[in-house]
Parts: structure tokens; C-alpha cells; sequence
């Protein structure tokens, strides 16, 4: 992780409220596991079209921030995910009814692991549209897995 500055993680968190913003985009998806890929696919999309804002996202962890906030932040980094978890938790209420720490996990797993996991090398370059397809189907895989079994 860089030296945690004022000026950069101010970067990272108006970084972050553009990523986020990109979540209305999804707000009239009905189908529930199509609004899981959907959500998941925001990732390739945003760091396609923004590649410096993405690359700006690798540079700081949420939750390390927090911890030791630069002065001045701390406001702005309580809740900065709050509306990320809500709309997480919805999902999970949609796509498998139950809100459980095992389906919260895997809808996490299929939206944001599995399409980050998918672009990291590539961000702040060209992130072809053609990923979007291998992304997609990632993403249906593991939504469409049974939260209730260790198998």
C-alpha cells in the first residue's frame, strides 16, 4: 500500500462514490441472478471506461483506511460502503430469499471477487468488451450455486 495521504485517499474515495454511482444503472433489473451479473459486469465496464479511476481503486483497502484514517477522513470513509452492502443484501434476499453470512458470501464471491479476479491484471490498460462474456458466465456460476451446502 502507497503512504496513506490526505490528497490521495481523497482520491480514492471520490474514486470510489463514481464506482458506486454506477450502481443505478442496475436498479430496474427484475431477474434476480441477471441483476447479479449485472452488478458484477459494473467492474469490467468502470475500469474499461475509467482506467485511471481504477487504478486509483487499487491503491487503498476500505477497511485499512479506516483503521488509520488520514486526518480529516474519517468521516467520509464511516459508511462509505453502506450503500454497496445494502444493495448486496438485496440481492442476496432476491436471489436465494434468506439473508445468510454463507449467501451474502457467495453473491459477493459471484458480483465482486469473480470479475475482479477476472480484470485485475488489466486494470489502468485495455480491458477488451469481449471479457464481458467470460465474466458473465463466471458470475452465473457461482450465483447459480446452493448456498446451503459446504460442498
Amino acid at each position: 500500500m502507497p503512504a496513506t495521504t490526505g490528497a490521495t485517499s481523497s482520491a480514492w474515495i471520490r474514486c470510489v462514490h463514481q464506482f458506486h454511482d454506477t450502481f443505478a444503472t442496475i436498479t430496474d433489473v427484475d431477474e434476480p441472478l441477471e441483476a447479479i451479473v449485472e452488478t458484477g459486469l459494473l467492474i469490467p465496464r468502470f475500469c474499461r471506461e475509467n482506467p485511471d479511476k481504477a487504478r486509483t481503486l487499487t491503491l487503498y483497502r476500505h477497511s485499512e483506511l479506516l483503521a488509520g484514517p488520514p486526518k480529516g477522513l474519517l468521516d467520509d470513509l464511516t459508511g462509505l460502503n453502506d450503500p454497496v452492502v445494502a444493495h448486496i443484501s438485496e440481492l442476496t434476499r432476491r436471489r436465494f430469499g434468506d439473508v445468510t453470512p454463507r449467501s451474502v458470501e457467495l453473491v459477493a464471491l459471484a458480483y465482486r471477487e469473480t470479475p475482479y479476479g477476472m480484470v485485475r491484471g488489466l486494470i489502468g490498460g485495455e480491458i477488451p468488451a469481449w471479457l464481458d462474456q467470460p465474466i458473465a458466465a463466471a458470475i452465473t456460476a457461482v450465483a447459480s450455486l446452493d448456498p446451503s451446502t459446504d460442498d
